[in-house]
């Protein structure tokens, strides 16, 4: 059932579709669910040519049944429910994954799921808009590492059963570098059984962008949907991304991005759907007025990174991902901004739902998959050195953890050449005309760039990771890479701002409130709780005349200035220099 072919360090393997068998005898020719059981493989909706047809349960079969053995019985069996629901069960069952592998392999890979479309999507698509059109095939690429086969394979099912045959050009699955044994025999006997199906094998592990971009060089498919290797697309998830792309091939598209709750399955509506991001390389929400018809696709700045499609031609055209991305983190801003500022556009599509399994650490708090320090801001500083103006680009510089050790950011003459060759916009550009809404300070008015260090402790004041308006700042041991405890002072105003949620909010007295902490809060520009005064001398960091103090606890307050106090001694230093600063 393999056909193979080889190179050095890539093996690749077809999937032999499976014999279509009729309906047996005697078989209730009205319960679908029956002949599944009796393992007949039926295509009654494929030849119906409806792509929204469904069957007596509402579900979707739009490439018939599929994953049988040559007896004709489902060559995968969910494992016999037991319910355990205890949290030393709960992590037992989330290590490693962060998500209930358990619960996972209990459920059936055609999982059933409701019909999340809108009425308004409904009946666009009821109404033949997709259908009367002349839309490009795809290829649908995941990459795999180590993942649990139910979540893989329910995700390759999902595509299989919910997409029309004539839009499904393959479905391209890169193992990149796998190195346990589910992911040996085992996989390749399944993938055997699955219609339009091959596997490429990486026998090292390259990185999601590297693997992305061999299953991209692989294919063959009008367009690329690339899909992380847990999704669930539900009803009617294709159509709506292909016609943008039929209508301009420089369009880009993505899905809205529902939630599966990572411990019980439940497919939950709403997640993401247009993206900002901070001058931390982070992904943000956008608040933007939804457009009247419901229909409409939304532009968006980002996009989140793992689901989306795009003109294959266009793909390598962008110059792929940057090939000296590893591992991953960075990859959704490069793609995003080239796209934008090389002349295409990036578009969310409401008509269009696909599932995600969000990782949660509530049960198990280790890491899923290692990447060795620095990597990450690697990228993402890979991709603003090439996408970004130098003004813009000094900004992240300030806002990001520095590269540990003798780590660069390597060669940036590949990428920056494609942008030459494309004639693509300036970042200014793209900020005016794509995403005004992120705020831009004036760099020229820092005057320090560093850490809040409470001397007698040294202990940093820290973010903590909240990022609302009116949470409090949080103490933990100086670390030195910026980040959550990164603050820039102002010469202009005695301002402190908290690159780490996006620059526009400012450590603030809370009002000059005694034995209060210290808050996040919208910068206003007006002084008051947001003047803050270093002595150089008494170390004092003063606002509405009261001192910052510490001693001990979570957070640091505000009292009543002592001198000689070790409680209110601070000092400003710079996270790159390690230079002591004030304003």
């Amino acid at each position: 059932l393999l056909l193979s072919s080889s190179s050095s360090n890539k093996e690749i393997f077809h999937a032999v579709p499976p014999v279509k068998r009729p309906l047996m005898e005697g078989s209730d020719r009205n319960d679908v669910f029956s002949q599944i059981k009796s393992g007949v493989h039926v295509d009654w909706m494929t030849r119906t040519g409806d792509w929204d047809a469904v069957d007596l349960h509402g579900q979707q079969h739009l490439h018939g049944y599929y994953g049988l053995t040559p007896e004709g019985r489902p060559a995968w069996k969910p494992e016999p429910y037991v319910h355990y629901n205890s949290e030393k069960d709960k992590k037992l069952h989330h290590a490693h994954f962060s998500f209930n592998k358990w619960r996972s392999d209990q459920l059936p890979l055609s999982m059933p799921r409701m019909d999340t479309r809108t009425p308004e999507c409904y009946a666009l698509s009821k109404s033949g808009f997709y259908q009367n059109k002349k839309l490009p095939n795809t290829s649908v690429i995941f990459v795999a590492f180590n993942e649990p086969l139910s979540t893989l394979f329910r995700s390759i099912h999902s595509i299989l059963d919910r997409t029309p045959p004539e839009l499904l050009h393959e479905i391209v699955l890169v193992d990149d570098g796998s190195d346990v044994e589910h992911f040996g025999k085992e996989l390749e006997d399944y993938i055997a059984l699955l219609p339009k199906t091959k596997l490429v094998r990486l026998k090292e592990r390259l990185g999601l962008m590297a693997a992305r971009v061999y299953g991209a060089e692989v294919s063959t498919g009008d367009t690329l949907t690339f899909l992380d290797s847990h999704i669930e697309a539900v009803h009617g998830w294709l159509p709506p991304l292909l016609e943008r792309v039929a209508v301009d091939r420089k369009i880009v598209t993505m899905p809205v991005i529902d939630s599966i709750d990572a411990d019980t399955f439940e497919y939950n509506l709403g997640g993401i759907s247009i993206l900002g991001f901070s001058w931390t390389i982070g992904q943000t929400g956008v608040s933007r007025t939804p457009p009247k018809n419901k229909t409409d696709p939304m532009p968006s700045p980002v996009m989140a990174g793992g689901l989306f499609t795009i003109d294959r031609k266009w793909f390598f055209e962008l110059g792929g991902y940057d090939e000296e991305f590893k591992y991953w983190g960075g990859e959704e801003m490069e793609i995003s901004w080239k796209i934008w500022q090389c002349g295409g556009r990036l578009e969310c599509i409401p008509c269009s739902g696909v599932g995600h399994i969000f990782r949660s650490h509530k049960h198990w708090q280790g890491s899923v998959y290692k990447v060795p320090p620095g990597w990450v801001n690697r990228n993402r500083m890979r991709a603003a050195s090439v996408w970004m103006d130098p003004k813009h680009l000094q900004l992240v510089e300030s806002s990001v953890p520095p590269l540990p050790g003798n780590m660069t950011i390597g060669d940036l003459s590949k990428m920056k050449a494609v942008k030459e060759k494309l004639q693509c916009k300036s970042f200014q550009w793209y900020l005016d005309n794509v995403y005004p809404e992120l705020f831009f300070p004036d760099p020229d008015s820092f005057s320090w760039k560093g850490e809040l260090r409470h001397v007698a402790s040294g202990n940093c004041v820290d973010t903590m990771k909240r990022m609302r308006e009116g949470e409090p700042l949080g103490m933990f041991p100086c670390h030195g890479q910026g980040g959550t405890q990164l603050f820039v002072g102002s010469a202009k105003n005695h301002e402190i701002r908290v690159p780490e949620v996006g620059w526009e909010y400012c450590v603030d007295g809370n009002g000059g409130r005694v034995h209060q902490p210290v808050i996040m809060y919208k910068c206003h520009g007006g002084g008051g709780a947001q003047k803050w005064s270093y002595d150089v001398q008494t170390k004092h960091l003063s606002v509405v005349s009261l001192c910052l103090s510490y001693e001990k606890g979570v957070n640091a307050t505000l009292e009543p200035c002592q001198n000689g106090s070790k409680a209110q001694m601070w000092d400003i230093v710079d996270f790159k220099t390690k230079e002591k600063k004030s304003f």
